[in-house]
């Protein structure tokens, strides 16, 4: 091409600007401080969706005034920034688009993937003079994007710093701090990292590990118009603690036939089920037992697990994905967590901020969140009933610590539409020591029964270690019938 479109200072400037807005984490305020710059907006009166459209629309008529229809076009030192400005604006065009598919396949999941508009986004990309390798992996960028924006935004609910924070640690967790490093090819290495939730009970751990699980990075295959898997299919959920420990690692990692009796047949383990591009979300981790630590760390380390009975080794794809509302700095140095295991565990720790601690934040944020669990809760907006537990949640907040955090509230609003009204339970909290006073047992009893009671989650030499007896002392107690 003969002439080469010359970019203004000001266009460059702009269109700089639209590159650092694409590579900065969305739940940031810098990346909310650009956009306002884009769009010369001062207050926060838009919500996300109407800034996003107003952000399109301005770069998209900034672009337009470049008359440049083809990457070739633009100067070699500008074709960089314009491929990304383009790209920024191909994604914002098919945004809906995305939601719907996303919308569609949680209520109606299947085991493929179709993507109806996915010819014209290809032609859009490829049009441009983008190759098609690049703008197949384009494609399956766009909607991790997307998926991860989704689910963050409304799996996490509240509007306040601590709830802002969390959103903005679980980005991360799924792009890195460096969406660029991501896309040029660390996307293909996620497996490798773990991520840890850490959190009070029902301060929302499940769906965090939900959107970290449902926004891996899968390809997309243009021949057949569709994503190589189903990315809620890809997410595999265990609460370890519900499982009897003597069940859970043929659960975990399957058996073979004759491994026990009752075992007539080959079984495959949860680990079997998850695909390269895909997660597991194993829950109360802090509960299991050291020995069942030590074969979930073999599988951190070799990503190799062997089923129970068998030498044969299976190879785990996929992420892991850990949580527990258990203080594990304190197990560790009861010798109940394997410090080892913590670490290979924690890439990445996350920690879920309880509802207290976020109303502490921002005391105005209760009608949204209130507003928002009633929605959940009844499947619709009813003013009425948002008003009342509104005034009524207010109240108890002054002065209420909420230990079931957002679990306790969904309940409380169940209770305000079926009552009227709500009063916390008064939970009378186990005290050990006024159990010993009351039994009046003797010291070697109470002993005896401490180190029955820590073997259950640890062998004679983690007993050992906590009571700071010998082992052969520990195993003398622990096998005593009376």
């Amino acid at each position: 091409m003969k002439n080469k479109i010359k970019l203004t200072k000001k266009q460059k400037d702009r269109f700089q600007t639209v590159v650092t807005i694409i590579f900065t984490n969305p739940f940031s305020t810098t990346r909310i401080d650009h956009e306002k710059e884009i769009i010369n907006q001062v207050d926060d009166e838009l919500n996300h969706n109407d800034r996003r459209r107003l952000l399109f629309q301005t770069v998209h008529e900034q672009f337009k005034l470049t008359g440049g229809t083809h990457l070739d076009q633009f100067e070699l030192a500008d074709k960089g920034m314009i491929k990304d400005v383009y790209l920024f604006l191909i994604y914002h065009q098919y945004t809906d688009e995305f939601d719907q598919l996303i919308q569609s396949h949680i209520n109606h999941p299947s085991p493929t993937l179709h993507v109806p508009f996915s010819s014209a986004i290809m032609t859009d990309i490829l049009s441009f003079g983008i190759d098609n390798d690049d703008a197949v992996h384009y494609v399956a960028l766009f909607f991790q994007i997307r998926r991860a924006f989704y689910f963050i935004y409304y799996y996490i609910i509240g509007d306040n710093n601590e709830v802002n924070q969390c959103r903005k640690q679980l980005w991360n967790s799924i792009f890195t701090h460096n969406l660029k490093q991501y896309a040029d090819g660390l996307y293909k290495k996620m497996e490798d990292f773990s991520t840890l939730l850490l959190g009070e009970t029902g301060t929302g751990k499940g769906l965090a590990a939900a959107a970290i699980g449902q926004s891996s990075y899968i390809p997309f295959n243009p021949q057949r118009e569709q994503f190589e898997a189903s990315f809620n299919r890809s997410f595999y959920s265990v609460n370890l603690s519900e499982i009897p420990e003597s069940l859970l690692e043929s659960e975990l990692f399957g058996y073979s036939k004759g491994a026990f009796t009752g075992a007539d047949t080959n079984r495959a383990g949860i680990l079997n089920q998850t695909t390269k591009y895909g997660a597991i979300f194993l829950d109360e981790i802090g509960d299991v037992s050291i020995q069942t630590q030590i074969k979930l760390l073999n599988v951190l380390q070799q990503r190799t697990f062997s089923p129970v009975g068998s030498h044969e080794k299976h190879t785990f794809s996929g992420r892991i994905i850990a949580a527990t509302h258990q203080p594990l700095n304190e197990r560790i140095k009861q010798g109940q967590f394997r410090e080892d295991f913590y670490y290979r565990l924690s890439s990445d720790v996350i920690i879920l901020p309880s509802l207290n601690a976020q109303w502490q934040d921002n005391p105005n944020d209760i009608p949204n969140l209130v507003s928002h669990v009633v929605k959940k809760v009844l499947g619709y907006h009813c003013k009425e009933t948002c008003d009342q537990a509104e005034k009524q949640i207010h109240a108890l907040t002054m002065d209420y610590p909420w230990p079931g955090n957002v679990r306790e509230l969904e309940q409380c609003i169940r209770r305000i539409l079926i009552k009227g009204y709500y009063k916390p339970m008064e939970v009378q909290r186990h005290n050990p020591i006024e159990a010993l006073t009351r039994t009046k047992q003797s010291a070697e009893r109470i002993i005896v029964s401490y180190c029955k009671a820590l073997f259950k989650s640890n062998n004679y030499q983690g007993v050992a270690k906590i009571t700071g007896l010998d082992w052969r002392t520990v195993k003398k107690y622990v096998n005593r019938l009376d």
